[in-house]
């Protein structure tokens, strides 16, 4: 008898051993990853919606405030920024015009409400208009962009905006999009820029066309390579300034004219670009 039970309690604390044994398993298998319990990074080809690849940049939480918040933030303390805007067109340039729109009115609109939703939330960002309303720097057109990319970097500006409207030739296009250089210097800055800007626009609802770079069609460098074709973005180049061209969403389309039809929906668009800016600009390096 009191071999038997002796049998059974070495029976019964061997299976003891094996469940707990189980237990610990299953916990270990399904433990948090990263430090702090974090999910894992998921890698440079983590996909996102609508903007090609990401980088890990582009998967960090931005400090300033995210669409739909309340109070932004002003980023670091003791960091400082200034925005030169630039409304795109203006005076003899009216740009695109459909159904009793065009194209400078509207620029101008949302550069002025950039500047003074950035002047009311951020302490820490001083904003430049490059030219007034209606303004031109040049009668021709080729040294009025020039001018207006120099005046950005006189005022030794971390980044100009240039804002703009889109339009098609079939009226089918929608969605918005940021046009960049090419060029090695300013290309890799302005991208980030340029998704940055661009998924907070996507939040509104709009397409995200992601950014776009175009090479001249006359123009090469001294190694025979084109340049970049619009002048906003070459001249940003040359003049060592982040200038990228925000094209908000396509006047002329069905799908996006309620994203501008209103002085609100202008607010909204101002609002995204504004803080799309400042997420890229609180980003970089002291």
């Amino acid at each position: 008898m009191k071999n038997r039970f002796v049998f059974a309690m070495l029976l019964l604390i061997a299976g003891m051993i094996v469940v707990l044994g189980v237990g610990c398993e299953k916990k270990e298998k399904y433990k948090q990853v990263g430090q702090h319990g974090e999910p894992e990074y998921p890698g440079d080809n983590a996909e996102i919606p609508g903007d090609g690849f990401a980088d890990k940049d582009d998967l960090q939480n931005n400090p300033g405030k995210e669409p739909g918040g309340d109070t932004p933030e002003d980023g670091k303390p003791g960091r400082s920024f200034i925005v030169a805007l630039d409304a795109g067109h203006g005076g003899a340039y009216p740009g695109a015009q459909y159904d009793g729109r065009t194209e400078k009115d509207e620029n101008w609109k949302v550069a002025s409400k950039i500047k003074a939703y950035l002047e009311a939330n951020y302490s820490n960002v001083q904003v430049i208009l490059v030219h007034g309303e209606n303004e031109v720097l040049s009668s021709d057109l080729a040294e009025d962009l020039r001018l207006r990319v120099k005046a950005a970097a006189d005022a030794d500006a971390d980044v100009l905006l240039s804002i703009h409207f889109n339009a098609s030739e079939n009226h089918e296009s929608h969605g918005a999009m940021v046009c960049i250089s090419k060029q090695a210097n300013i290309h890799d800055a302005s991208e980030r820029l340029a998704k940055s800007i661009l998924s907070r626009l996507e939040g509104l609802g709009l397409k995200n066309n992601g950014p776009y770079s175009r090479n001249s069609t006359d123009t090469v460098d001294d190694n025979g390579v084109p340049v970049d074709y619009y002048a906003i973005n070459r001249h940003g180049a040359n003049y060592g300034i982040v200038a990228v061209i925000v094209e908000n969403c396509y006047m002329d389309s069905a799908a996006d004219i309620p994203f501008m039809g209103s002085d609100e929906a202008l607010d909204a668009l101002a609002k995204a670009d504004a803080e799309g800016l400042m997420a890229y600009l609180n980003s970089l390096p002291e």
